[in-house]
């Protein structure tokens, strides 16, 4: 069962599992994978062989601390494809990888710097994920690359049919827009569309955006307002926590949106 090219799990827990697990393998499986790269250097063509396919899509290839990185810049867009060896390779049988997706926007950056702590330290990150999050229903994938060409080719496609669609929805500012107020932007939380409202659109469309989304959620509304007050008249406002009515308050009294 481990060395099959694409193996699915709908739980991170039996994902986490089974990547941290070491296949069972005979002396002969071992005796047939002598003969082959070691999977440092099988990763590193599924990287080159993916990047080749990518490349008429605006990426390029880089090595991230040594892990293969495919990366596409697009204005304030960063979009970046990481491919993580597995820690229980087979050479030659079993190289397992995750494919991970991360996407940035230095404009976000930006706005975040305003209440970070400290400022310098401000992410750029906008959403993040295992390209198996994008199907229906959402899964966490294992790749097995270990028989090449095929199996890179696959992930390849899969990376065409998934990400480029979610990337493109970011990069399209109506379609962007269009899907921060439907609430339909897989991955990016409600914090998280505020601050691309205000680093795409400006302070009015933030506001526009905020209080509409309040009003939606009167209970929401009372506590962020409260919130907000109470943090404009501490002067100097906190930094994003882990309560959803906080961190708006925060964004809301670091811009004036209320």
């Amino acid at each position: 069962m481990e060395f099959v090219a694409r193996r699915v799990f709908y739980s991170e827990n039996a994902w986490a599992e089974a990547w941290g697990s070491a296949p069972e393998v005979s002396p002969l499986f071992q005796r047939l994978g002598g003969n082959v790269e070691p999977p440092d250097q099988t990763v590193a063509q599924a990287a080159f062989f993916i990047a080749g396919a990518l490349e008429p899509y605006g990426f390029q290839l880089f090595n991230n601390g040594g892990l293969p990185l495919l990366e596409r810049r697009n204005g304030p867009w960063q979009i970046e494809v990481l491919l993580r060896p597995g820690p229980r390779a087979v050479r030659g049988i079993y190289v397992p990888v995750s494919v991970h997706l991360h996407l940035s926007h230095s404009g976000v950056r930006e706005v975040r710097e305003k209440f970070w702590r400290p400022a310098s330290r401000a992410p750029k990150v906008v959403a993040s994920c295992d390209i198996g999050q994008l199907e229906i229903p959402p899964c966490w994938v294992i790749w097995n690359i270990a028989n090449g060409v095929g199996e890179m080719s696959t992930a390849a496609q899969w990376l065409k049919r998934l990400a480029l669609p979610w990337l493109d929805a970011f990069e399209d500012s109506l379609e962007m827009h269009r899907r921060i107020l439907l609430g339909d932007l897989p991955f990016v939380d409600q914090e998280t569309g505020l601050e691309l409202m205000l680093a795409e659109f400006g302070l009015d469309y933030a506001s526009q955006y905020l209080n509409r989304a309040l009003a939606y959620d009167p209970e929401l509304g009372r506590k962020v307002r409260r919130r907000t007050d109470q943090i404009v008249r501490a002067v100097v406002p906190g930094g994003r926590g882990t309560h959803l009515a906080h961190n708006l308050a925060v964004i809301a009294a670091s811009y004036g949106l209320l």
